[in-house]
């Protein structure tokens, strides 16, 4: 890479962990990761509306920074609109994975219920047609997987620039973003897939060791929270430009 593009991207992996107070915020959004799995969902709609606020301000220009936790019902608001979007565009393949999931298991019930008198065509007819369903929705699941989180970011930028739930769902408005500027939103999607797989690597690690298995909420929450505002920089910057070339009159 370009020592520029370096320079580019170098703000948005360092605001999470400079400036007046970042630690202190830093820690409450582990926080509010941590209380969801004692309060399920809604801890964790005020980091994402957390994350939506930075992505906004990312695509209207401004420099990233750690912004205060305040404004508790706008943070709700917008965690909850955003977690509906990722939904959304999520749920396909949720349906897809545990559709082929469903008919594998009652495929096999129904192998498992067949009696002796029965050919073993007719007890192997059953087990081939769940295991085909079970191998397709792993790779259709999959696909279907991947494509909406190329697709999620653009529309969840739109959301944020527009502040209008509806404008997540303006396909051809977004699209135009994402056209003008194909390489900045690969390169934004790689790095945030990247740094997933290294957290990934180091949840590996830890299950190898008593003691880091314990203390792996804690080491996980602030990379995820950390990941989540650097992509959330990224793609509200990323999302700016494309938009500013998408309008800019053709030479």
């Amino acid at each position: 890479m370009q020592p520029s593009a370096v320079s580019a991207l170098r703000p948005h992996f360092e605001f999470p962990l400079k400036g007046e107070q970042v630690a202190t915020r830093l820690l409450i959004g582990s926080a509010l990761l941590l209380a969801s799995f004692v309060v399920p969902i809604l801890p964790a709609l005020f980091v994402v509306g957390y994350g939506v606020q930075v992505m906004r301000r990312a695509a209207a220009g401004d420099a990233p920074r750690m912004h205060a936790w305040q404004d508790w019902g706008g943070l709700l608001s917008d965690g909850f609109r955003g977690w509906v979007i990722s939904l959304v565009f999520f749920l396909p393949g949720v349906i897809v994975f545990l559709g082929g999931y469903g008919i594998y298991f009652v495929s096999f019930l129904s192998a498992s219920g067949l009696s002796g008198n029965e050919s073993n065509a007719a007890v192997m007819l059953p087990l081939l047609i769940g295991m085909g369903s079970m191998f397709a929705g792993f790779g259709l699941g999959t696909l279907l997987f991947v494509l909406a989180s190329v697709l999620f970011p653009a529309a969840l930028a739109h959301y944020a620039a527009e502040n209008r739930f509806a404008a997540a769902f303006h396909f051809r408005r977004w699209w135009r973003a994402v056209r003008a500027n194909p390489l900045g939103w690969l390169i934004a999607w790689l790095i945030v897939v990247g740094l997933f797989s290294v957290v990934y690597l180091v949840a590996l690690t830890a299950y190898f060791t008593i003691f880091l298995i314990c203390l792996l909420p804690f080491l996980l929450l602030p990379l995820y929270f950390y990941i989540m505002l650097v992509g959330a920089s990224l793609f509200g910057d990323v999302y700016r430009e494309g938009r500013g070339r998408a309008a800019a009159p053709a030479s």
